[in-house]
């Protein structure tokens, strides 16, 4: 009832407002209208006048009245008369006598009062004076300009370098992500990952500083607070654009184009977290050179990179993790050093099927595809958590709450659910094809990755994964889609903001239900099972905590409500299904149900 009687009273005062303007407005034509109407009629003098002086001549008459003055223009034989008050600049005011408000029609129709009519003046007649001869009326001032004084030269340079952009420029942001989660295991899930204990804490917490050094001068620095490191580098990187076929060129530490989801911001998923695939085998942040570039028309977008892949810091071995090193996934510093590995190169390619312009793709269709070429790092020694030059692939459960210094073991948060192990290999091949495509409040997203490694140990094994997506907005909104980097954007704006009054609640923003499948195979490269004692030691290091491979197969069904109170402000809710087919017998077959929430606040 009070949202009713509010949006009642928004219509009444709406409407109120429309009336009165109206009512001012003609008001204040009605009066002029007379006039021109009581002055259209043909006239002898104005015909005489205009025959004397050309059709194009428009001589000014003054009428008598003292507070006013009328001008008689000639126009195609018709006389138009404009009133205003005498001013002093004219030559026929006067400066002495007091001027009447009601003077002008404008003011006597603001005012209430009836404006003068004044008559034009007649032609020349036996019985009159004689009409006075027309009058010139200077259209510019004969007064000399003012000096050209420093203060006035100051004044114009201010104005001048008003509207110039200033260099440089610099806008500041970030986000925050708290995350809540809950737990529930079988027997299996238990025997191979350990009590997974519930929890709640900051899944990331970002600030952002970025904007431009010139007019095509890009940078953008963001640090996290709440991952390793703390604070780590992440997006830390310049870029120069309008350079020709190039397009633009960016250094510094970037997420490198290699998948649709890698070049999706994290704040802006459709899913608390990426997909298990993605985990499992993209190279994602590292510190490299790129050129990126759309088409004319903005359908195609490509980009390519060369990048770093050497050796990072080693954690303790006592912590039984290899975070610090990493071929796959994030760096905590962005340095990279060791006289093994180099160079590696990534490219992405996409193009815009559809997309209509008019909706500014509500409705469009993409597809893409990528490549990637990476060599593992090392410090020369023989390869392995000491010295390097080794792959692991492992994933989250779509969700993580814990300590970030120690990710994996079960003991200190969510562990991993798959995980190939340290794998002694030298370089390699990963490449992926995508698909999405909106049809109004209806959307998907798919992808399919692969990875040929080619070991040390084990010769050429292949690692594969996929995920698709669809979601359906229940409010009738859109997701966005980023034509510059060519990928989906869940950053949603409502049709109506989430708010309310004293007595109930007049919006309820954006709603979405969304699903996701993911699939990964991550195979065994030649390990054997680890002994009993390490799976009986639930939190210490079980499973695949740590070092302790578990290869195999993970599906994982995921089920999504998101609920948007306006454009920068969002809450999540995920229930996750997980089942892992380990294998190694020890471990076999297990299920764990997750259920998992955010809140997200992001300017």
């Amino acid at each position: 009832m009070e949202c009713g009687r509010f949006r009642r009273q928004v219509r009444r005062r709406q409407t109120i407002s429309k009336t009165c303007s109206l009512a001012l407005l003609v008001a204040a034509v009605a009066p002029c209208a007379r006039v021109f109407a009581q002055n259209a009629q043909p006239d002898i003098t104005d015909r005489r006048l205009s025959n004397r002086a050309g059709a194009h001549s428009i001589p000014l008459l003054p009428a008598a009245h003292p507070e006013q003055t009328h001008y008689s223009a000639p126009i195609n034989s018709t006389r138009l008369t404009v009133a205003w008050e005498a001013s002093d600049a004219l030559p026929w005011g006067n400066p002495g006598a007091p001027r009447s408000p009601v003077a002008s029609p404008l003011y006597a129709a603001l005012s209430g009062d009836p404006p003068p009519l004044v008559a034009p003046p007649p032609p020349p007649d036996a019985d009159r004076l004689p009409a006075r001869a027309p009058e010139t009326v200077p259209l510019t001032s004969s007064a000399p300009p003012p000096a050209n004084t420093p203060a006035t030269e100051d004044r114009t340079g201010t104005l001048a370098t008003r509207g110039e952009q200033q260099w440089p420029e610099i806008r500041l942001g970030g986000f925050f992500q708290l995350d809540h989660v809950n737990y529930s295991q079988d027997l299996a899930s238990r025997r191979t990952y350990g009590d997974m204990q519930d929890g709640t804490g900051f899944r990331r917490v970002r600030l952002q500083a970025y904007g431009s050094l010139a007019e095509f001068t890009n940078y953008n620095i963001i640090l996290d607070f709440a991952v390793a490191g703390r604070p780590s580098f992440l997006d830390v990187w310049g870029e120069q654009e309008n350079l020709g076929r190039l397009g633009t060129v960016r250094i510094g530490q970037f997420r490198q184009p290699t998948s649709m989801e890698g070049q999706t911001s994290i704040r802006h998923l459709e899913f608390l977290e990426r997909s298990a695939a993605f985990q499992a085998m993209d190279p994602f942040r590292r510190v490299g050179i790129e050129a990126y570039n759309t088409s004319e028309d903005r359908n195609t977008s490509w980009a390519a990179s060369v990048y770093v892949t050497g050796f990072t810091f080693l954690a303790p071995i006592a912590t039984g993790n290899v975070q610090q090193y990493g071929t796959l996934g994030d760096t905590r510093y962005g340095t990279f050093i060791g006289d093994n590995g180099g160079y590696s190169t990534a490219c992405r390619a996409t193009h815009l099927l559809w997309y209509d312009e008019p909706a500014n793709g509500r409705y469009l269709m993409h597809l893409g595809a990528g490549y990637n070429y990476s060599r593992t790092g090392g410090n020369g020694g023989p390869p392995g958590p000491i010295n390097g030059q080794f792959y692991i692939g492992r994933t989250i459960p779509g969700v993580f709450v814990g300590d970030p210094l120690t990710p994996g073991i079960t003991a200190n948060g969510t562990p991993f659910v798959a995980n190939t192990g340290n794998i002694p290999a030298k370089d390699f091949h990963y490449f992926h094809v995508e698909w999405a495509g909106q049809y109004g409040a209806a959307h998907f997203q798919t992808e399919w990755l692969g990875t040929v490694l080619n070991t040390m140990t084990a010769g050429t094994i292949f690692l594969n994964g996929a995920y698709a997506q669809a979601g359906y907005f229940l409010t009738g909104e859109n997701v966005g889609y980023n034509r510059q980097f060519g990928v989906m954007d869940y950053q949603v704006k409502p049709f109506t903001e989430f708010f309310g009054l004293d007595k109930g609640i007049c919006g309820w923003g954006a709603w979405e239900i969304a699903a996701r499948y993911d699939f990964l195979n991550l195979p065994n490269a030649g390990f054997t099972p680890p002994p009993a004692a390490a799976v009986l030691a639930g939190t210490i290091n079980a499973g695949t905590s740590g070092a302790n491979p578990n290869p195999g197969t993970l599906n994982m069904a995921s089920f999504a409500l998101n609920w948007w109170w306006n454009v920068n402000t969002r809450v999540q809710f995920n229930y996750i299904n997980v089942w892992q087919a380990s294998d190694f017998a020890i471990y076999g077959k297990s299920y764990t149900a997750i259920f998992a929430s955010r809140f997200q606040i992001e300017f």
